[in-house]
């Protein structure tokens, strides 16, 4: 609590990327897994034009990009909670120290304190960004499936 030195805050996709590179994996953005899925989704549309046996290829393929891509979201909530757990924990810390503060140093924790606030709400404001691009992304194959349904019928 009486550390001078305050914790690392990290955006998101920081502490995702840095999640993801410890577990060696492959790490993509929001914008390239909707490329990623349109152009698997073209990619699925020239099989089914030459057989039956592609599209079904296909189709499971999908639902295995389907799956991994609920794994990456219970991942982000997973991370999600991590970083409201290590709030909860630098806020107490905060509390903690401004009570035996007192002048100029209160002051400077109060600006501190602040500041730490205005991290917090740009770091919620990406965290409703992301949110939206994954919601879109998940609407994109929606409509691709359906798309797939309909040429099937």
């Amino acid at each position: 609590p009486n550390d001078k030195r305050q914790t690392k805050l990290l955006s998101l996709d920081d502490f995702y990327r840095e999640s993801c590179h410890k577990q060696e994996r492959v790490i993509l953005t929001p914008a390239e897994r909707v490329r990623r899925a349109q152009s698997v989704t073209s990619v699925y549309k020239e099989r089914a034009s030459t057989s039956d046996g592609a599209l079904q290829l296909a189709v499971k393929e999908a639902a295995a990009l389907r799956s991994q891509l609920q794994q990456k979201d219970e991942q982000v909530a997973a991370l999600q909670a991590e970083l409201h757990k290590r709030d909860v924990a630098h806020s107490f810390a905060m509390r903690f120290q401004q009570r035996s503060l007192t002048g100029q140093a209160a002051e400077q924790q109060k600006d501190a304190a602040d500041k730490h606030a205005r991290q917090l709400a740009a770091r919620s404001q990406r965290t409703a960004t992301w949110n939206k691009k994954r919601n879109n992304m998940a609407r994109t194959l929606k409509r691709a499936e359906a798309a797939k349904q309909c040429a099937n019928e």
